[in-house]
Formats: structure tokens, C-alpha cells, sequence
């Protein structure tokens, strides 16, 4: 896993999720609806990725936000859509 991907990543949750726990204590394969992400945040986090990487996440890939709970899972889908 790409390590500067994580960082960003756990940025733009610490920016757009009121966390109930550190971030530094969650594991990449948490799931963060336990600790507050939800389908506003996700949306939130969405637009930033597509801002940031100048791309459009076609409504198929982002279908159901809870496919995409974890740092990891929002990793593999930035590694996905920059292609």
C-alpha cells in the first residue's frame, strides 16, 4: 500500500468525520462507521478525492459507501479510479 495514499486518506477523515476515537489508534481495515463516518462524510471525502486527483467517480463505483469503510478500501478505490 502506498504509504503517502494513507496519509491523505486518513487527512481528509480526521477533515470530514467527527471521530469518536484517535485516528492514530485505527487499523486500516477498521471499519470507520463504527467510529463516525457516514454517508454525508463519505460524500464529503468523495469530492475531495475527485477534486484533488481531477477525476469522476462514475456512480458505479461508489454505488453503496459502506463497500469503501476503511483507509484501505478508500486507498484501493483512489489506486482504482487514477488508472
Amino acid at each position: 500500500m502506498d504509504a503517502d495514499l494513507n496519509m491523505y486518506i486518513r487527512r481528509l477523515i480526521l477533515e470530514s468525520v467527527d471521530l469518536t476515537e484517535n485516528l492514530d489508534t485505527l487499523d486500516d481495515d477498521d471499519d470507520l462507521t463504527e467510529y463516525g463516518l457516514n454517508s454525508l462524510s463519505f460524500i464529503k471525502i468523495i469530492i475531495r478525492i475527485e477534486e484533488d486527483y481531477d477525476v469522476c467517480m462514475d456512480d458505479y463505483e461508489i454505488d453503496d459507501y459502506e463497500e469503501y469503510v476503511s483507509i484501505n478500501k478508500f486507498v484501493s478505490l483512489i489506486e482504482e479510479v487514477t488508472k
